[in-house]
C-alpha cells in the first residue's frame, strides 16, 4: 500500500494487502489503482503476491459452489 484516505485506520503505508477489484468497471488496471478500503484485506504472512492474488477468486468460487448446490 502506497497511500490511503484520511478515514482509513486499519492499514499503514507499506502494508501488503490484497483485494478483488470491482470488475463491473470497464477499463484496464494499471500498476496502482484506487479502491474502497472495505474491499481490502491484509495479505496473510508467508504467501507470495501471486498466491494472495488468487484468494479472492478462490473464495468466490467456494461461495458460489456452496449456493449452487
Amino acid at each position: 500500500m502506497t497511500a490511503f484516505g484520511t478515514n482509513v485506520q486499519d492499514f499503514q503505508i507499506g502494508d501488503d494487502v490484497f483485494f478483488r477489484p470491482e470488475l463491473q468497471i470497464e477499463g484496464k488496471y494499471p500498476d496502482e489503482i484506487v479502491v474502497p478500503a472495505n474491499i481490502v484485506a491484509p495479505m496473510p504472512r508467508g504467501l507470495s503476491y501471486a498466491e494472495a492474488a488468487s484468494f479472492p477468486l478462490v473464495g468466490l468460487t467456494v461461495w458460489q459452489r456452496h449456493w449452487w448446490r
